[in-house]
């Protein structure tokens, strides 16, 4: 038996098994300000009580139908598909005279990550957008989510801390460059090495 349109974008169902796997996770409502229901995911690695990196989950189709009538054809043709979207917004301001050493930075941890990637919103409120899309219009597909969330969490949790530290000092860009890509080796060959 095939997911119908409601299985396949699940929010509820996803976030039980997220929340059995061990994630925290909270679904928000569709509301009147946000007019389509998504997931909150908290990505840290820390116990703090403030949650610096909430993955936000929701289906690009709930918010294209939005602005469809109920009997064109292209809704009939989102209501088939599901393309779950994971945004996490880092709010920061972002120093003028570093702006395109950022985009160079971003540009090679783009290069590294086998996940989503980083881009820049330059308007107000000023962040670092974190993204990915995920098609699965085949069937529902919780194990891969939540591979993809952890494997997020590992990036996020190395890269942000640095990037928050090169936003507010003078260190250089090849210094920030040459750390991240240390801090990931490291903690990958960690991962490799067999515990005695």
């Amino acid at each position: 038996m095939s997911d119908t349109p409601q299985t396949l974008r699940s929010l509820s169902r996803l976030a039980e098994i997220l929340d059995h796997a061990g994630f925290p996770v909270y679904k928000m409502e569709a509301t009147e300000e946000i007019p389509f229901e998504q997931l909150l995911v908290a990505l840290d690695e820390d116990e703090q009580d403030e949650v610096s990196y909430p993955m936000r989950l929701f289906y690009q189709e709930d918010i294209l139908l939005l602005s469809e009538p109920e009997d064109s054809a292209i809704g009939a043709e989102l209501e088939e598909s599901a393309t779950l979207f994971f945004l996490l917004e880092w709010q920061r301001n972002l120093p003028q005279d570093k702006c395109l050493d950022l985009y160079r930075l971003l540009n090679l941890w783009n290069g590294i990550l086998p996940v989503g990637h980083f881009i820049v919103q330059e308007a107000s409120p000023q962040a670092i957008l974190f993204r990915h899309a995920l098609l699965h219009d085949e069937g529902y597909q919780a194990l891969l989510i939540a591979d993809l969330l952890e494997m997020m969490g590992f990036y996020l949790n190395r890269l942000l801390p640095l990037l928050d530290e090169w936003l507010s000092t003078d260190m250089p860009l090849e210094e920030i460059m040459q750390r991240s890509e240390l801090e990931l080796a490291t903690e990958v060959l960690a991962l490799q090495t067999p515990k005695a």
